[in-house]
């Protein structure tokens, strides 16, 4: 019952007590006094207790802990406990391994986001840079749709510029609006400017030249719209320095042609 006795005698106690009332009855009080004494009298563990077991969670031993005695009306009990503390270390080996292990994969997992995010930022920014291209892309197909057309309009009027004497390879093309007398520019064919130097549209009103604009070399496709001219009987193009020239340069003409 207390653990005081073998298996045999338990099993023959217990085997008296069936056959005898009034010995059941001594055992059972027996019991109750027992554990009111024990509930009255608590036993204090010794100061030095606590010393030994936190010691022993980290020694490769045994540690062997001996309890108060203790007395009842009839006997006189006293306990020793041994406790096997060595299977702590190993627990806390596996911590620290598995904190390191824990570690190597936060590392890893950390390495992981990272490259994530530097490829994400990179697709991030080629899809930016393919949005902005086509959109130039698709701001130049516009333009050319315009350009287009204006060209073939009924209202608008081609008037072709062949190169002249000393610059026969020279060509433009005056695409002039009769409606709305818009005049606008394709430079077919004309040298590459030197520096400091710029093309000028002139319209010839009446036997004399008036300033149709500067050619700029950002024209989408080539193609400028000039200044607006209300009537003219041609167009030339002549060589000039940057900004443009009050009076044409005839030495430096480069096309002409009849409206």
């Amino acid at each position: 019952m207390l653990g005081l006795t073998s298996k045999v005698e338990s099993a023959e106690l217990e085997k008296r007590m069936r056959e005898n009332t009034s010995l059941a009855q001594s055992v059972k009080s027996f019991s109750t006094e027992l554990e009111k004494n024990v509930l009255t009298h608590p036993i204090q563990p010794p100061a030095e207790l606590k010393a030994k077991i936190m010691s022993s969670l980290f020694a490769n031993n045994t540690v062997t802990i001996t309890l108060p005695s203790f007395t009842t009306d009839n006997e006189s009990f006293s306990g020793i406990s041994s406790v096997k503390t060595g299977f702590w270390r190993y627990i806390a080996a596996a911590s620290v391994l598995l904190l390191l292990v824990s570690a190597a994969f936060d590392f890893y997992f950390y390495q992981n986001y990272q490259r994530a995010q530097n490829n994400y930022q990179a697709l991030l920014s080629e899809k930016n840079s393919m949005q902005a291209s086509l959109q130039v892309i698709q701001t130049n197909l516009k333009v050319m749709d315009n350009s287009m057309q204006i060209m073939n309009g009924a209202e608008t009027r081609k008037v072709k510029m062949n190169g002249t004497p000393g610059h026969e390879t020279s060509l433009a093309t005056v695409y002039w609006n009769m409606q709305s007398r818009d005049v606008y520019i394709m430079a077919d064919k004309l040298p590459k400017t030197p520096q400091g130097k710029q093309y000028q549209l002139w319209a010839i009103v009446d036997g004399k030249p008036v300033d149709a604009g500067m050619l700029n070399n950002d024209c989408p496709g080539g193609f400028c719209k000039m200044k607006n001219i209300p009537n003219a009987q041609a167009f030339a193009i002549t060589l000039e320095q940057q900004g443009g020239s009050a009076t044409p340069t005839l030495t430096q003409m480069y096309t002409m042609g009849n409206v």
